[in-house]
């Protein structure tokens, strides 16, 4: 899946789900010759976007983006034309572990392109960064403004992940860092995400205010113990052992607030 997100937004292109491994010691050998310069942040988000999953059930996407950060460059790889590297892609349509990671950065260092701008697509001199800094959806806004943290921070389970095999390949410097208020809305929120959302696809990203916005009483103690009880419904799985059509009956215990304010319709 190759999808173009608008005129100065990056590319997107979906990874090989079998997540297939790279010939590492004749790419580790390559890397270690290449020039090195500049300083990278690689963020992995999980995006506000559904795809389909190869059952065919939506799923939300991970992106795998890595920035340039003295030039501005979004960076993406070439994918190969053997099973070792056809990972030439920046979404997963799973949680990408370290390997994976890695392994991308390793390709976008070997076979970099770059994905926004005018220039998208256009094939870049090989190289390896001196810096890379690491974040991830859940420490993205991690130490914000407190620079000073970044190094000791071990929270985004790439650092650790990466760091030993960045290493060894003359990347020395390997830590956190959190992505910029600004980045995460205009880029992630403001491009990508509303690009992945064609009208003639069945699942997309639509941006509907969640249900602390649109309910009037719903309140998190609230909503964590209805999602417990759909949780608790799910596990039981009554249509497993009841024939097809037969109607059920549960019962689930609400204590709505005193003034009444909540209105709530079951379907």
């Amino acid at each position: 899946l190759l999808q173009r997100v608008g005129g100065s937004s990056p590319h997107l292109r979906l990874l090989d789900d079998r997540d297939a491994p790279y010939r590492t010691q004749s790419m580790s050998a390559d890397i270690k010759s290449l020039p090195q310069k500049g300083s990278w942040h690689c963020y992995v988000h999980k995006l506000r976007a559904w795809i389909r999953d190869d059952d065919g059930l939506p799923v939300r996407p991970y992106l795998m983006l890595v920035v340039s950060t003295e030039d501005g460059k979004f960076l993406s790889c070439q994918p190969g034309d053997t099973v070792e590297t056809a990972l030439g892609g920046n979404i997963a349509k799973k949680e990408p572990s370290s390997e994976t990671v890695l392994n991308f950065l390793k390709r976008v260092m070997t076979h970099p392109t770059q994905m926004n701008s005018s220039a998208a697509g256009e094939k870049l001199a090989p190289s390896r960064p001196k810096t890379i800094k690491f974040a991830d959806t859940k420490t993205a806004a991690l130490h914000l403004g407190e620079k000073e943290k970044w190094a000791d921070e071990t929270a985004c389970p790439y650092v650790q992940g990466c760091k030993d095999a960045l290493a060894a390949l003359g990347v020395e410097e390997c830590h956190f860092a959190p992505v910029p208020p600004m980045f995460l809305e205009n880029i992630i929120r403001g491009s990508i995400e509303p690009g992945m959302a064609p009208e003639n696809q069945e699942y997309g990203t639509q941006h509907l205010p969640g249900l602390m916005e649109c309910t009037d009483g719903f309140t998190p103690k609230f909503g964590k113990s209805l999602y417990a009880a759909a949780a608790a419904y799910v596990r039981a799985s009554p249509w497993e052992s009841l024939a097809a059509r037969r109607p059920i009956q549960f019962t689930y215990r609400l204590l709505l607030p005193e003034d009444g304010s909540m209105k709530l319709t079951a379907v």
